[in-house]
Formats: structure tokens, sequence, C-alpha cells
């Protein structure tokens, strides 16, 4: 009985290697020559912006009058943007155009705002969109800035 029970694990294993050599064969590169047993690992591409800041830098200095600058392709065109000091405290807000040439287009925007003193020396521009479907706010850029 011994040797019956070693003769079938010999037809198995035989079995099994015939099969996975007509079965499962090798990629090929062109010329037929195997290709390497490597597993490729696809990288998600990066989220594209719907907002981009190009003006003001990050950690620039800014003064009143601030300048904004940048490009959009937001839902008519309506970019908000808020400057605030290193507490939070809201020190301008506003709201410019995007120009774009048709809907779904990058335009570039613009915008000027006087600001009250911040306390500190630090703060941050958020430029944003509001959300048609329910008013959130969308697609926030945050640019650290310095006040001097």
């Amino acid at each position: 009985m011994h040797k019956r029970g070693i003769f079938t694990l010999v037809i198995i294993v035989v079995a099994v290697a015939v099969a996975a050599k007509f079965y499962f064969k090798p990629l090929t590169r062109t010329g037929g020559a195997p290709a390497p047993a490597t597993i490729d690992i696809v990288t998600p591409p990066a989220p594209v912006l719907n907002i981009t800041v190009s003006s003001p830098k990050p950690n620039a200095v800014v003064r009143t009058p601030l300048m904004i600058k940048g490009t959009a392709r937001v839902f008519e065109g309506e970019v908000s943007w808020r400057l605030k000091d290193m507490d939070g405290t809201v020190l301008a807000v506003g709201h410019t155009t995007a120009a774009a040439a048709d809907v779904g287009q990058f335009g570039p925007y613009s915008a000027t705002s006087a600001f009250t003193a911040p306390k500190g020396a630090i703060g941050m521009l958020e430029v944003f969109d509001i959300s048609a479907k329910d008013g959130s706010e969308i697609d926030r850029v945050v640019v650290p800035v310095r006040f001097k």
C-alpha cells in the first residue's frame, strides 16, 4: 500500500508539471524571448488641480494691497479667496472670475485687495471654488505667506 501512495503522488506531480508547461506559458517579447518575471506597479496619475496660484509664491512676503494671480477651471469661472493671519483671523476676502475661453478650460484670474493689519508675521492665502452641488468649499489651494 505504501508504494501505491507514492506512485499516485508521482503521477499527480507529473500531471501538474505537464499542465503548467502547456497551459501557463511565459509572456514573450517581440522576437520570442521570454519576458523577465517582473510585476508592474501602476502608480495612479497625480490629481489635476483645478486651481493654481502663481502669485504670491509660497512663503513670499505680502503687503497691502495683496495681489493674487493664477489659473482656474471652476464652475462659472468664480474663484473665491481669503487671507488669514496666524490666528485664523480673516484679513481680507473676495472673489474674482477666471477668463476661460470655454467651459471646462483653464483661464487666468487675478485679484487685488487691501487687508487689515495681521497679528503676527505669518499667515495663509486660501483660494477655492464653491461647489454648485452643496455650497461647500472645494479645490482649495493654501499658500503660506509672510507679512511685513
